[in-house]
């Protein structure tokens, strides 16, 4: 899975005003319908995304478990991991086109995107559960 940052998470990163990310539940996933068109550089934090967010009854964000920030040396890059989740079944009738990874701060308005996979569309069936597994490489690398 490779994710797209955005551009407000970015420059978060580089100017060194990103919160902790190692916190419980700071970091959480939203799962997006196939009518979200990403824009890295309006699209801010969750409140931008919301209209398209999935709607089935079942469906709730996830708080993302095992997140650490670590250096790896040896091909001089830090990463930002987190541990395999699901979202269990959903409901049938949507399909969904991107997972959103984003740090929660206080609510929607103020969360961070971090940035968003690009992966084949996914038809809710409402008898597969949502299993997201993340790349062994993390969620993101950066150096």
């Amino acid at each position: 899975m490779a994710l797209t940052t955005y551009q407000g998470f970015r420059l978060k990163m580089i100017n060194g005003t990103l919160p902790d990310l190692t916190a419980p539940g700071d970091v959480r996933c939203m799962a997006m319908t196939n009518a979200y068109t990403p824009n890295i550089v309006t699209d801010v934090n969750p409140n931008d995304i919301t209209a398209s967010e999935c709607s089935r009854t079942s469906y709730a964000r996830q708080d993302l478990a095992g997140v650490s920030v670590t250096w790896d040396a040896g091909n001089v890059r830090y990463k930002l991991d987190v541990t395999d989740f699901t979202f269990g079944i959903l409901e049938a009738g949507e399909t969904l086109a991107h997972l959103v990874y984003y740090i929660h701060v206080t609510d929607d308005t103020d969360g961070i995107l971090i940035g968003y996979d690009n992966h084949a569309d996914v038809v809710l069936d409402g008898t597969s559960p949502l299993n997201v597994t993340v790349d062994a490489d993390g969620l993101i690398v950066w150096g």
